[in-house]
């Protein structure tokens, strides 16, 4: 249990030893554990902030505006905490769990074709493991920042920062916002534990993970193409 508990801080300093013995102890739940309490005690200072963001962006698109109609305007404008704290809560209590199960399957299928010897037990311990760069270091680092700047929209750890001329509301700007740092470091982790098990290679790794991650992007980009405006 300490073992599992120093991960979290040894991930940095010994991100091969600590993937390999994700891989083969699957000690996953003082991580899950971590991740889904940190995003839980944020909740009640992230949902006000992230209000206000959503009806910045609003602000600064008169197309999606006109598309709003007034009384359901005045609606979204008044923050109501009963409704924006649960939804916060409910992100870290279930879905943040359901994403890293999916992530999971989709790795244990890669890797498998890939010709890695791996179970989906392995696949989802790794991928917890993994995501604490993600959700745990990466999540602290963007929540704190924005509570210091009071939005979201100021802080980044993606690639808008490269651009930081881009207008919240465009396409490109969404589609930069899917490639984050945290995240991708975490799918590099990911892939040092698939290249520990048995018949595992930092070539077959590599394959197992590019499209898990591109699933990942997709997901996120796809739906910005679509509907955003400009």
């Amino acid at each position: 249990m300490g073992e599992a508990f120093a991960s979290v801080f040894k991930i940095f300093t010994e991100p091969g030893k600590v993937m390999a013995q994700a891989a083969s102890e699957k000690r996953f739940w003082i991580p899950l554990t971590m991740i889904v309490l940190l995003t839980t005690l944020f909740a009640p200072f992230s949902a006000p902030i992230l209000h206000k963001d959503q009806i910045s962006m609003f602000e600064k698109s008169p197309e999606m505006m006109s598309k709003i109609p007034a009384e359901k305007w005045e609606e979204m404008k008044a923050y109501n905490a009963k409704k924006a704290i649960p939804m916060n809560i409910l992100r870290g209590l279930f879905i943040i769990p359901i994403a890293l199960l999916f992530v999971a399957g989709l790795t244990n299928f890669a890797a498998t074709l890939s010709g890695v010897e791996i179970n989906f037990s392995q696949a989802f311990s790794m991928t917890v493991f993994s995501s604490l760069v993600d959700f745990f270091w990466g999540g602290l680092v963007l929540n704190l920042l924005a509570l210091w700047k009071g939005s979201f929209f100021l802080v980044a750890t993606n690639f808008t920062l490269f651009a930081p001329n881009l207008e919240i509301t465009s396409k490109l700007f969404r589609a930069l916002s899917a490639f984050d740092f945290f995240n991708i470091a975490s799918y590099v982790l990911l892939g040092m534990g698939l290249a520990s098990l048995p018949k595992g290679s930092p070539k077959k790794a590599f394959f197992s993970v590019l499209p898990v991650y591109l699933v990942r992007v997709a997901a996120i980009v796809v739906p910005a193409m679509i509907f955003t405006m400009k």
